[in-house]
């Protein structure tokens, strides 16, 4: 004779297998911190309205690029 089949115990084994799964994955995930853009207000008489804005990366070379974008 077979033994009862219980798919409600092997939903639930499942459930547990992908919720361990999740933690273990969450717990080992670190947060990034990603680097933001800054606003810079303070640079001189602006009659256009100009908006200035900073980006610095998380992580510089040393001697980096330098990149100045104008657009209206």
């Amino acid at each position: 004779m077979k033994p009862p089949r219980r798919p409600h115990a092997i939903r639930l084994a499942m459930a547990g297998v992908v919720a361990a799964t999740i933690a273990a994955v969450m717990a080992v995930t670190v947060p990034t911190r990603a680097a933001t853009l800054t606003e810079v207000t303070n640079f001189g008489t602006n009659p256009g309205n100009l908006r200035m804005y900073l980006y610095v990366p998380d992580n510089v070379a040393p001697r980096p690029a330098l990149l100045v974008a104008v657009t209206h």
